[in-house]
């Protein structure tokens, strides 16, 4: 339970909450292959702002494809 709450707490990695958080990334760029060149259809986009990193070593990033 939270403190003063009723609510658990959940891992923030939960997979539910992780595809909230990609759905509402905004930052997203054309991911690139081995030699540099655009992939066609997949891009990239960067979370670690959106996560809270409790539990992960310092520095830590997400990024999802």
């Amino acid at each position: 339970m939270t403190p003063g709450g009723d609510a658990e707490l959940r891992d923030p990695l939960e997979p539910q909450h992780v595809a909230q958080v990609i759905t509402a990334a905004t930052d997203w760029v054309p991911a690139l292959d081995a030699d540099g060149d655009l992939r066609e259809h997949v891009e990239s986009c960067k979370i670690t702002g959106l996560l809270e990193p409790t539990g992960r070593p310092g520095g830590t990033w997400f990024i999802v494809r």
